[in-house]
């Protein structure tokens, strides 16, 4: 295939907005519309608490967790423009993430629910009633300790893996290569932006 072929976009898939930052959201949209292509929102529902000097963070579902989601729902459907802006609801998804790993939501649609399921194969269930992917981060991690666990893995909705990004390098010369188990997935790097702001090219 010739590079004709194809057309080069600009995009950010890891900005997360957090419980903070939410308000704000307008000005993180129009700051993307001046240099990306497309901008997909992860959504960072959490409690975080320091407990003897470390931070805690957990997932479930608080109310104001769902009032907070309305507004992304809200304010990144709006922001839609194709040909200038293509926007994306997300969130990054917890769950038991010790067991399977964080993995960020994104839908096609402007309607997307907030899932909390606990598990992987919940999650997946839920999706598949919907149009919407779930791509795996963190992956850099040791099982057990957020790392994904590849023998959960579904390549319909997950069909990228984010092999680069702040928390470290997946791939290397001297590491093993997961997505050898998944030969048709894509890879994907961003820096995990948690300012709730954009990521420039």
């Amino acid at each position: 295939m010739r590079s004709a072929d194809y057309n080069l976009y600009w995009g950010d898939m890891h900005t997360n907005i957090h419980e903070e930052q939410v308000e704000m959201l307008e000005q993180t949209v129009e700051a993307a519309r001046g240099y990306l292509d497309f901008l997909a929102i992860a959504y960072y529902p959490f409690t975080s608490t320091i407990k003897r000097g470390f931070r805690i963070e957990s997932w479930g579902q608080r109310d104001r967790f769902l009032e907070q989601w309305e507004r992304v729902r809200e304010v990144m459907g709006a922001a839609n423009a194709p040909g200038e802006l293509v926007t994306f609801l997300g969130y990054e998804w917890h769950g038991n993430r010790r067991r399977y790993g964080d993995h960020n939501v994104f839908y096609l649609t402007d309607d997307g629910p907030l899932d909390a399921s606990e598990t992987l194969p919940e999650l997946f269930e839920n999706l598949r009633q919907g149009e919407a992917i779930a791509i795996p981060h963190h992956t850099a991690y040791q099982l057990g300790e957020r790392g994904k666990d590849w023998d959960f893995h579904d390549d319909q909705l997950s069909p990228l893996a984010e092999i680069f990004s702040s928390h470290g390098s997946s791939e290397g010369c001297n590491t093993p290569v997961a997505m050898t188990r998944n030969v048709g997935m894509g890879p994907r790097a961003e820096r995990r932006n948690d300012t709730g702001w954009p990521q420039e090219r």
